[in-house]
């Protein structure tokens, strides 16, 4: 298999709020309406006055059988502060069979056909959804009282 990963977006978002985890529970209740998500890492820690939460899930969004849009993200959550740090990383991935006559021949096909218009809908659609990611998280940040 041949693994290609070209990288559109990647961004940090910072959000005071009175309680940060929720929000980061939200958020990722939000990016359900994008594709399908899968939560990695979900962590609390408590070492006396100190809260935290690390988030780790990612969206993705299949085109075919060997292309996928495929978004990061990491949420660090500072429950004692109030604070909440979003990492976001966005690319689409193209994971296709070589080797073989077959193969090569699909490869070269496939690359020089397919994914071109792949990656031109990849591209419109990481920007759909990072447009109104922004949008989503400044209204959080607007509308969250702050400590």
């Amino acid at each position: 298999m041949e693994r290609i990963k070209n990288q559109f977006y990647e961004q940090q978002y910072n959000i005071e709020s009175e309680d940060p985890y929720a929000i980061a529970l939200e958020f990722i209740n939000f990016m359900a309406n994008f594709g399908e998500i899968n939560v990695t890492k979900n962590i609390i820690s408590n070492t006396g006055a100190e809260k935290s939460a690390e988030i780790h899930f990612y969206l993705e969004r299949r085109f075919d059988r060997y292309s996928k849009l495929f978004f990061l993200f990491k949420i660090d959550v500072d429950i004692s502060s109030k604070k909440l740090n979003i990492s976001a990383l966005g690319m689409n991935q193209l994971q296709i069979p070589v080797g073989g006559q077959v193969g090569d021949v699909f490869q070269e096909w496939y690359m020089k056909e397919i994914q071109p218009e792949i990656h031109k809908k990849s591209i419109k659609i990481i920007k759909e959804i990072t447009k109104t990611v922004e949008k989503y998280i400044y209204e959080i940040a607007e509308n969250t009282p702050k400590q």
